[in-house]
C-alpha cells in the first residue's frame, strides 16, 4: 500500500509540475505576442516565490538572456521554446494546443533534460526560449514529507482499528 501511494505521490507531483509548465508556456506565448517580456519575468518571479522547487529561470530572446534566481542545489531542467507564428494564436484568442483539421502542430515545444544546455546560442528572430531549473532537493524533500504524512495516517488508522478490534473482542469475551 505504501509503495502504491508513493508512486501516486510522484505522479501527482509530476502532474503539478506539468501544469505549472503549461502556465509558463501560455504566458511565454502571450508575452511574445504582446512584446512584453516583463509579463513573463514577473510570472516566473511569482512562481519562484510560491513554489520552492522553482530555483532558476533563464529567458532568452533576441540575443538577450534574463536570469532569475541562482543555482543552490542540483537542478532538473525543463525548456520551452515559443515562436512568433505560435504567438499569433494568442492574439486571435486561439489556444496553442488546438489543432485545426489539416493544420500543423503547435510550435510551442517543451523539452525535458537532465541539465541546461551550455547556452541558448543564437535564437532565430521572433523566438523566445525559457529554461526552468527545478531543485531536485526540494522536490525530494516534498515527496518525503508527503510520504511521511501518508505513512503516519496509515499507521494511525491501523492502530485505531487494532484498538477497536481488541475492545470488541474484550466485550464479546
Amino acid at each position: 500500500l505504501i509503495w502504491v501511494q508513493q508512486r501516486q505521490l510522484r505522479e501527482d507531483f509530476s502532474a503539478r509540475i506539468d501544469a505549472m509548465m503549461s502556465g509558463v508556456e501560455r504566458i511565454a506565448g502571450e508575452s511574445l505576442a504582446s512584446g512584453d517580456e516583463l509579463m513573463l519575468l514577473s510570472y516566473l518571479r511569482h512562481l519562484m516565490k510560491e513554489y520552492p522547487e522553482f530555483e532558476l529561470a533563464l529567458v532568452s530572446r533576441a540575443g538577450h538572456t534574463s536570469v532569475l534566481g541562482a543555482v543552490r542545489s542540483e537542478l532538473y531542467y525543463r525548456k520551452i521554446t515559443a515562436t512568433e507564428s505560435e504567438a499569433a494564436a494568442y492574439r486571435t484568442g486561439v489556444t496553442s494546443r488546438k489543432l485545426e483539421a489539416g493544420s500543423r502542430k503547435s510550435e510551442v515545444k517543451t523539452s525535458y533534460g537532465p541539465r541546461a544546455s551550455d547556452g541558448p546560442g543564437r535564437l532565430p528572430p521572433g523566438t523566445l526560449m525559457v529554461q526552468i531549473g527545478l531543485s531536485k532537493t526540494a522536490l525530494e524533500s516534498q515527496l518525503r514529507r508527503a510520504g511521511l504524512s501518508m505513512i503516519s495516517k496509515v499507521l494511525g488508522v491501523a492502530g485505531l482499528g487494532l484498538l477497536l478490534g481488541l475492545f470488541g473482542s474484550w466485550l464479546l469475551s
